[in-house]
């Protein structure tokens, strides 16, 4: 899969969300890596660890219930990081909460 960029000079980070149990496979894995790796557009990959910070706002203000899910460990985000840069040759950041 190839992103079209105009002319090649926009620098994209790949922005990731990442929630165990839903797309936390090695297929998903292997389709960032492989995404990173064929776009020279993407210099950077951040994964965006789920959090349930917005579920108690949307309680108090009587939205429908938000479905929660689990928040991945940092070990685990460190493993997973280290793991994509090393195979997409592109720099694999996080941050948590």
């Amino acid at each position: 899969m190839k992103i079209g960029l105009c002319c090649g000079m926009a620098a994209v980070t790949l922005r990731c969300p990442i929630v165990p149990n839903v797309n936390l496979s090695e297929e998903f894995v292997q389709k960032i890596i492989s995404l990173a790796r064929n776009n020279a557009a993407i210099k950077e990959i951040q994964l965006m660890p789920y959090h349930a910070t917005g579920i108690e706002k949307s309680d108090v203000i009587g939205k429908v219930p938000q479905k929660r899910f689990e928040t991945p460990s940092e070990a685990n985000l460190h493993r997973l990081s280290k793991k994509i840069e090393l195979n997409s040759g592109k720099h694999c950041f996080f941050e948590t909460h």
